[in-house]
């Protein structure tokens, strides 16, 4: 209970810590937030010293490389974001999220409450608009179930041979990073085919989990979207709005300098929003959203971008500002 408890406490700092917080005070957050959450899922092990110390060790250190890829991953994010209030808010809902996951998930899958618990952290932590979340829970769950349709029948494989799991997680982990720059839901297949090889590891991989590792599944998806729809939500278009906003600005500072070194930064603010995006992006063959074309017209400006300080570069960039900053005002 100890462990929960600071786990979500750790969760609420990690999460807003990006408010105000230095970058060394943002990592050092992320790195304990990740620490508690890996002692959640494989908890130390017990009456053995050595193996307490090595997984101690493995604990720190990719807690470590976590909080380092997430902070790269999220400077731009943050950038676009600096409302002290929308970070503060992010780490309540991700610690409700993974507390309500916590609570559900030891009265109804006591001996594996982490699969809860996971997917509410990777939902909840790791969202910024209702949208967002929304789409996260399901390509998470989607995730979730193809992974235990493919993780469970390897480990029961491998269950209790070393030397095949982590040859089998070091390859998942690699295709899931190569996954993820296209697809969440490849990543959370990977992901969750990882943690059921690790599981296998002491001869836990049994066929008959699976119904329940999907429920959990589904059950700590659910916890991370509740708060993020009902408790100080942040719609998805008033984000990709701001986006769009801090992206045409950007643009028109690179215009401004001759040698069109302020490029990079509306480069990176076009990403982000694309990010804050892609809820609408994935819906738009089912309904199109005005902010759409806001989209794809600033990410087809890249190519001119990249083109400055050329004169006809310039000329296009500069219509393109003209028109979508008129969409946006409207």
């Amino acid at each position: 209970m100890v462990v929960d408890a600071l786990f979500v406490v750790a969760v609420f700092v990690g999460t807003a810590a990006r408010a105000g917080a230095g970058r060394r005070t943002a990592s050092t957050a992320r790195t304990v937030m990740f620490a508690f959450l890996a002692l959640v899922v494989v908890p130390v092990p017990v009456g053995r010293p050595g193996a307490a110390v090595g997984w101690a060790v493995v604990v720190v250190v990719g807690a470590y490389g976590l909080a380092s890829m997430t902070g790269r991953r999220r400077e731009v994010d943050e950038a676009a974001a600096p409302n002290t209030r929308v970070h503060v808010w992010r780490g309540v809902r991700a610690a409700l999220s993974v507390g309500i996951a916590l609570v559900l998930g030891r009265a109804l899958f006591p001996d594996h409450r982490s699969w809860a618990v996971v997917a509410a952290f990777v939902v909840g932590a790791g969202t910024v608009s209702r949208g967002e979340a929304v789409f996260r829970g399901v390509q998470r769950t989607l995730g979730g179930v193809l992974g235990t349709l493919v993780g469970t029948p390897l480990a029961a494989v491998v269950a209790g041979r070393g030397a095949p799991t982590v040859g089998l997680i070091l390859v998942l982990l690699a295709a899931g990073l190569y996954l993820r720059k296209a697809t969440y839901t490849g990543w959370a297949v990977c992901v969750t085919s990882i943690l059921a090889l690790l599981y296998g590891l002491d001869g836990r991989a049994d066929a008959a989990v699976l119904g329940g590792r999907i429920l959990a599944g589904l059950l700590g998806g659910a916890a991370a979207i509740l708060p993020a729809v009902f408790l100080a939500p942040i719609r998805t278009g008033a984000l990709v709005r701001k986006r769009a906003a801090t992206a045409l600005r950007s643009i028109g500072a690179a215009l401004r300098e001759e040698s069109g070194d302020g490029s990079g930064r509306a480069e990176r603010d076009i990403v982000a929003l694309r990010e804050a995006a892609r809820p609408l992006l994935a819906i738009r063959w089912l309904h199109l959203r005005p902010e759409v074309a806001w989209v794809d017209g600033l990410t087809a400006a890249v190519p001119d971008l990249r083109a400055l300080p050329g004169l006809a570069a310039r000329r296009r960039l500069a219509r393109t500002v003209t028109e979508i900053a008129d969409a946006v005002r409207r």
